[in-house]
């Protein structure tokens, strides 16, 4: 009985079509745009307040606990 799955240990899925260049370089834009975007909102203040409570509690910044 054969199988139609690729025998050889190796990725047995259909490969997808290529994109053509302009494709790619569309979405790669829209990818950057999203990502410039965020990087421009600001850091939510319930964020920095969890951060700051991490930073104070890490053994660096409590002298008494070190050994």
């Amino acid at each position: 009985m054969t199988d139609e799955h690729d025998q050889s240990g190796g990725d047995s899925r259909p490969k997808a079509p290529e994109m053509p260049d302009a494709a790619i370089d569309a979405v790669g834009r829209k990818v950057k745009q999203s990502y410039e975007k965020l990087l421009k909102e600001p850091i939510p203040d319930r964020l920095i307040e969890l951060l700051d409570q991490l930073e104070q509690s890490s053994p660096e910044n409590n002298p008494e606990d070190k050994t």
